[in-house]
């Protein structure tokens, strides 16, 4: 019975592969591209290499054999078997696909993995002077030759005139007013990129309609290939014409001024509640919205700490009062002492957006190990302020030749890189979403940098005076030189 077996595992196998979404895609695909050659070719899907694309070329029983761990890498594995083995060609102008009937079987096996995580294709240039006239089976071609060349992002605008035109029509636009709106469509690009309205149309109902078929052609054959389509969300820009259709509607001279998506500050110190002499929720909120910033998140350094869901709830429901979104972040340590963790699932549910002991170092690792463990079950983010006190002399100043002038130990460098080094790799290994607070020093820079490059999920901030003066402005300034926070 073990024969029989083993051929019915396989057989399910193979079944398996041909169902799966992927094979099926880049099968249709090559088929495609080179009629008839799709059964001298087996597919096969692997495992991503570290998180990355991964293609091989090899042969089997007589087959060439094209492995990847998704369509892409499928169809950028057939590329280069055209490529290299057949020496064969697919490009824009033209195919040079002279196979012979029988598929030659690569030599040795090849494996690759795909640089960049995200690789995008096309502007609204490239899409509106060279694509503007493109029908489906020119569309066609180009999507097979943008997987084969191992694209997964591409920008997918097509059919945008339709969303416009609909959208018009809801906001008491005719017909005639909405296509006269609409540009020509060797000049959507520019309509796209806010620059004018109008030039080239009216825009003939039947392109509408036409563009909106092709658009859902053009995104199911990208999702069928594994792409993810970049489509234009709403950037602001309106037609001249809706001032007319909207009398009343408050319109802002934006002369001068910048327009732009709300700002979100992550580390903002209102003081409130214990220290609002200095600042409170609604004068730091007002602030934070005179400078364009809708969000932002209040360290929990309050007295008393947000280490308490009285304390937190507070924040939040003053902040509620507010024209901005104020979140709160609540404290890692009870007390902000550094020796027990707070209820930190207790203080998520009341609505913490994640946790810090900003002003205060955690000294002890196994702690802080344990705090980012705890964050990943609960899926939130932590603050490190970081500087090891053990290696100050006096905090204020860069340790340095103007420390050392003025007979003062100052503050070192690797006070803060070993700090910043044992936290990278504590998020690394527990796989804990870390923001490194103000960092100040290079080498803390190259380190976070170096983390991110092996995998592990950090985060830094700067502020303005860390990266646009250094101690040497104390010797023309003295102690108003020195950052005081609020």
């Amino acid at each position: 019975m073990k024969k029989p077996l083993l051929l019915l595992l396989c057989l399910f196998t193979v079944i398996g592969y041909a169902k799966d979404p992927h094979i099926k895609a880049v099968y249709a695909l090559i088929e495609r591209v080179t009629p008839g050659y799709g059964k001298q070719i087996k597919l096969q899907l692997i495992d991503p290499a570290n998180g990355e694309d991964v293609y091989e070329i090899s042969s089997e029983k007589g087959k060439v054999l094209l492995k990847g761990n998704n369509a892409i890498a499928l169809s950028t594995a057939f590329n280069q078997y055209l490529k290299y083995t057949c020496n064969a060609h697919v490009s824009w102008l033209g195919n040079q696909l002279n196979l012979p009937e029988n598929l030659p079987l690569p030599q040795k096996t090849i494996r690759n993995t795909i640089n960049g995580k995200y690789r995008v294709y096309m502007n609204y240039c490239t899409v509106s002077y060279s694509a503007a006239w493109w029908d489906w089976e020119r569309w066609q071609r180009e999507l097979d030759f943008m997987a084969m060349n191992s694209i997964n992002m591409p920008l997918s605008v097509v059919g945008l005139e339709a969303v416009w035109y609909n959208t018009l029509l809801k906001h008491k636009f005719t017909d005639e007013e909405a296509r006269r709106f609409l540009a020509g469509p060797g000049h959507f690009a520019w309509q796209w990129m806010q620059n004018l309205q109008s030039y080239g149309g009216p825009l003939p109902k039947s392109w509408i309609d036409k563009h909106i078929v092709l658009g859902k052609q053009i995104i199911d054959r990208e999702l069928e290939l594994g792409m993810q389509p970049i489509q234009q969300g709403f950037s602001g820009y309106v037609p001249r014409e809706l001032k007319e259709k909207y009398p009343d509607a408050r319109v802002i001279d934006a002369t001068g001024l910048v327009v732009a998506p709300g700002l979100i500050d992550v580390h903002v110190h209102f003081r409130d509640p214990g220290l609002t002499y200095k600042e409170d929720i609604h004068t730091g909120a007002a602030a934070a919205a005179a400078g364009g910033f809708t969000t932002v998140v209040c360290m929990a350094n309050t007295k008393p700490p947000v280490d308490n869901v009285e304390t937190l709830e507070y924040v939040l429901a003053e902040g509620k009062k507010t024209p901005i979104n104020v979140l709160s972040a609540a404290n890692i340590t009870v007390g902000m002492k550094g020796e027990v963790l707070t209820d930190m699932e207790l203080l998520k549910a009341h609505g913490a957006a994640g946790f810090t002991d900003d002003g205060i170092p955690l000294k002890d690792s196994a702690l802080v190990k344990k705090a980012m463990e705890e964050a990943v079950r609960l899926n939130v983010p932590l603050s490190f302020h970081e500087e090891d006190p053990t290696l100050i002399t006096n905090n204020g100043i860069n340790r340095g030749a103007v420390s050392e002038h003025f007979g003062i130990g100052g503050s070192p460098a690797v006070a803060e890189d070993v700090l910043v080094a044992r936290d990278c790799m504590l998020a690394l290994h527990t796989g804990a979403l870390i923001d490194i607070q103000h960092i100040s020093s290079g080498h803390s820079v190259r380190m976070v940098e170096l983390a991110k490059q092996l995998g592990a999920h950090v985060m830094a901030e700067v502020t303005p005076h860390h990266f646009s003066l250094d101690e040497t402005a104390v010797l023309k300034h003295g102690t108003l030189a020195k950052m005081i926070g609020s």
